[in-house]
C-alpha cells in the first residue's frame, strides 16, 4: 500500500500530498482566529467621555482573555463577542442598529439608544443585559429608539429608576414560546 501511496504522489507531482498538511494547518489557524475573535471580552475605553458604540476607538479588547490585559480593539462588540461592559462614568450612544448579549452597564455608566435606532439584546448564555442597580446607585439605559427583547433573553436590574423609554420610543418583547419578563422603566 505503501508503494501505491509513493507511485500516487509521483505521478500527481506531490500536490495532493503536499498541500494537504498545509492545507489543514492553514484551516485550524483560520479557525482558531475566528474563534478568538469571536470570545473576546470588551469594555469602554472613554474615560468618563462620551463615544458613539460603532466607533472602534470607543473600545478596548481583553488579549487574551482572562489577561486583565485591555488593548485597543479593531472592532466594535456586537452578540457574537463574549462580555460587552460599559465601564462606570462611560457614556455610549448607540447610533445604528445593534444587537448585544452578556452587556453588562456599571454602576454611572450610560447607553443611550439614538431614535429610529433598533437595539435588539439576543438571547445567550448567561443574564443578556445587567443595568447596575444596587443601594440608590444606577447604571443607566436610556431608550430613544426601539427596544428588541429576543425571545427567551434576560435582563436584572433594570428599574423605573435607571432604564427610561423616552416619548416616541418603543419596546417590542419578542418572546413566542415563554412569557419572558417585560422590563421595569420609565415609560414617558
Amino acid at each position: 500500500m505503501l508503494s501505491f501511496l509513493r507511485i500516487f504522489a509521483t505521478y500527481s507531482k506531490n500536490i495532493m500530498v503536499r498541500s494537504f498538511p498545509i492545507s489543514i494547518a492553514a484551516s485550524l489557524i483560520a479557525l482558531l482566529t475566528c474563534l478568538q475573535a469571536t470570545a473576546q471580552n470588551y469594555r469602554t475605553n472613554l474615560a468618563g467621555g462620551t463615544g458613539d458604540w460603532n466607533d472602534v476607538s470607543s473600545w478596548q479588547v481583553e488579549s487574551p482573555n482572562g489577561s486583565n490585559n485591555w488593548i485597543a480593539s479593531a472592532t466594535f462588540p456586537t452578540s457574537v463577542r463574549n462580555n460587552i461592559t460599559v465601564r462606570s462614568g462611560d457614556h455610549i450612544v448607540v447610533t445604528a442598529n445593534l444587537t448585544v448579549d452578556q452587556l453588562e452597564i456599571e454602576e454611572n455608566g450610560i447607553v443611550t439608544v439614538d431614535p429610529a435606532v433598533n437595539f435588539t439584546v439576543a438571547n445567550g448564555p448567561g443574564v443578556d443585559i445587567t443595568v447596575f442597580n444596587s443601594g440608590g446607585s444606577f447604571g443607566f439605559l436610556n431608550i430613544n429608539g426601539r427596544f428588541l427583547l429576543n425571545n427567551g433573553a434576560t435582563h436584572s436590574g433594570l428599574s423605573a429608576a435607571n432604564c427610561t423609554f423616552s416619548a416616541g420610543s418603543f419596546y417590542r418583547h419578542l418572546f413566542n414560546q415563554t412569557e419572558g419578563v417585560v422590563p421595569v422603566a420609565s415609560w414617558d
